[in-house]
């Protein structure tokens, strides 16, 4: 690398730890706020930090541009993680923070039987958002029916403040219309039913998301587990919907295969049988076993790096 390269990729590399450093700065005060009395602060900051991913991104690349080592790529790949990490959980924050404004200045007459009655409050739930991801339906429509929409102490104008309240983005659009009446409630929750308990699309879906598992690069026992963990997870949605992907064969074997980093092919190939085309099964069981192995590696560097520096 060139003297002026070289003094570029420094400029780059102090900036980007500038960024990182503010980055850190953000997760500590969001680790530590009082949520209930700082919540505009927190939306404030939270707009802020999403404005050092576009810089970051553009010193990322530069930097990346000059110098192609893997090392590079790793910087990338801890700051994007620690990013998303925690703006997701300030987005929850600031999520939550609404959902309860909205639920106090939903709350009604009870039974509607006059005005100036007794008011009910409601309280959140333990529920998850459904944005319209195929993927997640079957676990939203669940949960919502055993503790909204079966729930015979729950009237049905409540039943659709608490449907508006954990719907959001297309799932949303699909009742926005609708004024919030008991009358509608029946309406809304079919027409949500209608859309999104389609066995044939979540199928897809669910195929889908294993044949786009992202395909790991570097030998890494966290990116293991995870890729392990998504591609049971999609496999046994399959076979809840009485679609069987352990009959894949070997275009599952392939799939799954091609996405993994070059030392866990070879310890693969290493164990596999020869002689008959190993199954799935036993290849998530190596997958799993293979976790473990390198969380003990792991665990066990630590251990020597944290008795070295003592």
């Amino acid at each position: 690398m060139q003297s002026g390269q070289s003094s570029e990729l420094a400029v780059y590399t102090m900036r980007r730890s500038q960024l990182k450093a503010q980055l850190t700065k953000f997760q500590t005060y969001i680790n530590n706020v009082d949520v209930e009395n700082n919540i505009m602060q927190i939306r404030i900051r939270l707009e802020k930090i999403k404005e050092l991913w576009t810089e970051f991104d553009i010193v990322q690349n530069k930097i990346e541009a000059l110098d192609t080592s893997n090392e590079q790529l790793d910087h990338r790949d801890t700051f994007v993680d620690s990013y998303f990490d925690i703006v997701a959980k300030a987005e929850t924050m600031v999520q939550s923070s609404n959902l309860v404004n909205d639920i106090n200045r939903l709350s009604i007459p009870e039974s509607h039987a006059q005005i100036g009655g007794p008011v009910i409050r409601m309280k959140p739930l333990e529920l998850p958002t459904f944005s319209g991801k195929f993927e997640e339906w079957s676990t939203f429509k669940d949960l919502f029916s055993s503790m909204v929409h079966a729930n015979p102490t729950i009237v049905d104008v409540q039943k659709f403040v608490y449907l508006r309240m954990y719907l959001c983005g297309d799932a949303l659009a699909l009742i926005q219309n609708l004024a919030t009446t008991g009358d509608n409630y029946a309406i809304a929750w079919k027409t949500v039913v209608e859309r999104y308990d389609n066995k044939r699309i979540l199928i897809q879906s669910y195929t889908k998301n294993i044949y786009e598992l992202k395909p790991i690069q570097k030998e890494s026992s966290t990116c293991l587990r995870k890729f392990t963990a998504e591609l049971n997870m999609n496999m046994q949605a399959l076979n809840a919907l009485g679609h069987n992907p352990y009959a894949w064969g070997a275009l599952l074997l392939h799939v799954v295969l091609v996405k993994l980093d070059y030392n866990t092919i070879r310890n693969w190939e290493s164990v596999a049988t020869k002689e008959t085309l190993p199954t799935i099964e036993e290849l998530i069981i190596f997958l799993s076993e293979r976790c473990r192995v390198l969380e003990a590696i792991d665990t066990s560097k630590n251990l020597s790096n944290n008795s070295n520096t003592s």
